[in-house]
């Protein structure tokens, strides 16, 4: 008998001893050691058919000791044996580890990361070795998918997503912890893993509804962040422009979020003194809500009235130097909201509807925009393509409503739908047209019900792309599902909204695959959500103190913001929007009028 079948007869015993005594920690920590000496002894020496046995069987062994290990919260343990794993076993193992340990104390979460970063590598060099960047983009990859529910009532639905943003900032505080001293380039490691944390920019829009609590997710993910990025802003020189750059983004997030806390605190004692009739408020309680509404005021303008660099505005221009046409994509998850706050369950039909919908949100006024300018195309010619695009668009809600019917019923329409004539750009380039969009879709998630994923896709152009982006709105994706967030959508159920809980933005090729981030898209549609809403809630407050008899000195300046050419605002509004902001200054001037006839009456 051959040494090398000696061993494997060896490896086969001890997996045998281990798994018909699993609780006997002995027999386990042996078998660890044993493959341990083994892989060292041997490594130069084993042949390839008995590495990969000694590979196999040892990482089933290595395996169960390290589980072993996580179960009596020896976590700093863990690494030493889990870094011996193969790649994807290592990576599967710490993801697994980190989603159950989600809720434990910090110290127990800083044992996993320690034990993680000291002994795996934190880039990915060798394919038979897990890395620690590997470990965490699986494990923001994983908090971000859209988790499986089932749902009684529809008041669950709202509160399992609620709960799911907290579960997403749980995941990012992976990211905060100090790397030991003990690695190398320990700064430069620290600003990666925060910088990962940007992808949460949807926290953003799921923080719009006008009501005293706190959403949960963003605010715990920016108390996480907080420590680490002010240690990380004291020395910003030592850094690339890539990481600066997201450390201003990260700034401004603060800002807002710091907006929104202060008008949440003045909304929830507005809310309790409404309860009680104005003669019985104390002096105290009046002066209480005043001071609130105007630290809100006070925070909102210094992020409203930043010149030099204004709120979420990227310096970094996006250059393509590809002959092939650039494609940007925008892939968003979210769930229909009624106007009364409940949730709506989609079917096909309202899938249907709300793809018509995002079709016909780009109105003649934005299609001309992108369209005419240096003359691109006639108006004549922008009508005969809104009529073309009506047809295209009647032709897939055809496709969509025949799968019902029958396979035979499908195919005719499928065959219209994917003649030569409507693939990519060619319909509109045999007219010499040069059309933008591209793809839209709608489908239900596989996973939860309630919820939706949309993909919008369309051609790259100079300013919305490719070149500088000069507006700072995000380009036409971003107008197409700002439309849908703020419940503007055209051609759909009046009010309802899409309250999105992914959000990505890309730049594509020709076939479909993905080249990069699109970050300057998603940026633009936060611009687009976010500073109407906060000029909208600063004339909400506005009022309050005039009604109060405590006017805000500052309120035409509000006027001078939106009207503004300078700042651009005013593009940032929808007409829904803007009419709210007109109903505000009526509701104030009318306080003013009476506020000034009370003295001669």
């Amino acid at each position: 008998m051959s040494f090398s079948t000696r061993v494997a007869g060896l490896l086969f015993l001890l997996v045998l001893w281990c798994r018909r005594r699993p609780r006997d920690p002995q027999m386990i920590r042996f078998g660890a050691h044993v493959v341990l000496v083994l892989r060292y002894l041997l490594a130069e020496e084993i042949k390839d058919t008995f590495r990969e046995k000694l590979m196999t069987v040892g990482d089933r062994i290595l395996h169960m000791y390290s589980l072993f290990l996580f179960s009596k919260h020896h976590e700093e343990l863990v690494g030493i044996y889990a870094s011996q794993l193969a790649s994807h076993r290592c990576i599967d193992l710490f993801v697994h580890m980190m989603e159950l340990r989600l809720n434990s104390s910090v110290h127990v979460k800083y044992k996993i990361f320690l034990s993680a970063m000291e002994y795996l590598p934190f880039s990915q060099g060798d394919d038979s070795k897990g890395s620690f960047e590997e470990i965490i983009e699986r494990l923001l990859s994983r908090s971000r998918e859209t988790k499986a529910g089932k749902f009684d009532e529809t008041s669950d639905v709202v509160e399992q997503h609620r709960l799911q943003s907290l579960q997403k900032a749980l995941v990012v505080q992976w990211l905060c912890f100090t790397p030991p001293s003990t690695i190398t380039d320990v700064k430069d490691i620290s600003a990666k893993l925060l910088m990962r944390a940007l992808i949460h920019r949807e926290f953003a829009l799921i923080s719009m509804w006008r009501v005293p609590a706190m959403p949960i997710g963003a605010h715990e993910l920016l108390s996480f962040l907080a420590e680490p990025l002010k240690q990380l802003s004291e020395t910003p020189d030592t850094f690339e422009d890539y990481v600066s750059e997201n450390l201003k983004e990260f700034q401004d997030w603060s800002e807002y979020y710091s907006c929104d806390a202060t008008y949440r605190n003045w909304l929830k004692i507005e809310l309790a003194n409404a309860e009680v009739s104005a003669d019985e408020l104390s002096v105290e309680e009046k002066q209480r809500a005043i001071m609130a509404a105007k630290e809100t005021l006070d925070l909102s303008f210094l992020l409203l009235l930043r010149e030099r660099n204004p709120w979420l505005i990227s310096r970094v221009e996006h250059i393509s130097e590809s002959m092939e046409p650039l494609f940007l994509e925008l892939h968003a998850t979210a769930m229909l909201r009624l106007p009364s706050g409940e949730s709506m369950c989609p079917d096909a039909t309202v899938c249907a509807a709300l793809m018509s919908a995002l079709y016909s949100s780009a109105t003649e006024e934005v299609v001309s925009e992108h369209l005419t300018r240096d003359g691109m195309i006639s108006s004549n010619e922008v009508m005969l393509l809104k009529i073309l695009e009506r047809v295209w668009v009647t032709v897939g809600l055809l496709v969509r409503l025949s799968e019902e019917n029958g396979p035979s019923s499908s195919m005719y329409w499928k065959g219209i739908a994917t003649h030569e004539l409507w693939s990519d750009r060619l319909f509109y380039l045999n007219l010499g047209l040069s059309v933008r969009y591209g793809h839209v879709n709608v489908a239900i998630s596989s996973k939860d019900s309630y919820s939706i994923e949309v993909i919008l896709r369309c051609l790259a152009v100079e300013g919305d792309g490719i070149g500088p982006h000069i507006l700072n709105d995000g380009g036409l994706l971003s107008a197409v599902m700002a439309a849908g967030f703020k419940g503007e959508l055209a051609r759909f159920q009046a009010g309802v909204t899409l309250e999105i809980s992914r959000l990505d933005a890309w730049f594509s090729s020709k076939d479909g695959s993905l080249e990069g981030p699109a970050t300057y898209i998603v940026q633009g549609l936060c611009r687009r959500c976010c500073i109407p809403e906060v000029i909208l809630r600063c004339m909400q407050v506005s009022v309050s103190l005039m009604e109060s008899g405590n006017p805000f000195e500052s309120h035409d300046q509000l006027i001078e913001l939106v009207s503004s050419s300078e700042t651009g605002f005013i593009n940032l509004f929808s007409q829904q929007q803007l009419q709210e902001f007109l109903l505000f200054e009526r509701e104030y001037s009318i306080c003013k009028m009476e506020l000034l006839e009370e003295p001669s009456s």
